[in-house]
This record gives structure tokens, C-alpha cells and sequence, in this order.
């Protein structure tokens, strides 16, 4: 999904990663794998229609504009009959894409250590 600016150039996109991209690309098995066994609001996430959000890309001139909240709420316009929540992975160090994703309605579902960093994966529920 892009998002473009009125003289049609494209200053932001995001990568959706659905379930079924897992068998296709083999280093989100494991990450599909550990969200298949947590909960969110008493549901389990396995049971639940989600996708994952790769990638979230704002073109510099256009940050701290409202583009990145605007990619989200165009994702969710787009997305929300069929899934009901989107979950993606952030390093705790990555303070300005925490905070992005946070004023836009993640929530942390669990944090873990990766390769000496710290890692969140955050949830943003519709339903």
C-alpha cells in the first residue's frame, strides 16, 4: 500500500505480510509462530485475523506531517473487513517508530531479546 501526494508521487508505503506469506518467506515462520501463541484481550491471537506490517517508509519532506498516521488509518479503512488486527515487531531502540506506532493505537503484546537488542512486538485491534 502507498500513499501519494497531490502531484501523484508516492512519499510513503507499508509491506502486509499475511499468514500465508510465512511458507513463502522463512524468516517470518518463527515470528508467525511465536504471535500463534500469544493472547490478546483474553483471545488468542491464533485464532484471530491478523496480518503482519512489514516495512512503514515516509519519505523525509513528509515527516512529522500526519503521513504515517495516514498510511495506518488508510490500511485499516482498507483492511478491517477482513482482519481485525494488525501486529508488527519494533526494536526498543527505534524510539521514533515506538512513539509512531504507539500515537497511532499499538499496544506492546510481549518484548524479547534478539541478537543483544530488544525487541516489542505491538497490536493494533479494530474489533
Amino acid at each position: 500500500m502507498s500513499l501519494l501526494n497531490p502531484s501523484d508521487r508516492v512519499i510513503g508505503y507499508c509491506l502486509v505480510m499475511l499468514r500465508s506469506f510465512k511458507v513463502c518467506i522463512p524468516i517470518l515462520q518463527t515470528t508467525f509462530e511465536t504471535i500463534d501463541t500469544l493472547s490478546f484481550n483474553e483471545k488468542k491471537l491464533v485464532n484471530s485475523n491478523y496480518f503482519l506490517m512489514g516495512q512503514v517508509c515516509i519519505s523525509k519532506p513528509f515527516r512529522g506531517q500526519g503521513a504515517f498516521n495516514g498510511l495506518y488509518k488508510h490500511l485499516k479503512k482498507v483492511m478491517q473487513a477482513e482482519f481485525n488486527c494488525v501486529i508488527t515487531e519494533i526494536t526498543l531502540e527505534n524510539k521514533r517508530s515506538m512513539r509512531a506506532h504507539e500515537k497511532v493505537g499499538f499496544k506492546i503484546i510481549k518484548t524479547y531479546t534478539h541478537n543483544n537488542a530488544e525487541w516489542a512486538i505491538v497490536l493494533w485491534g479494530w474489533n
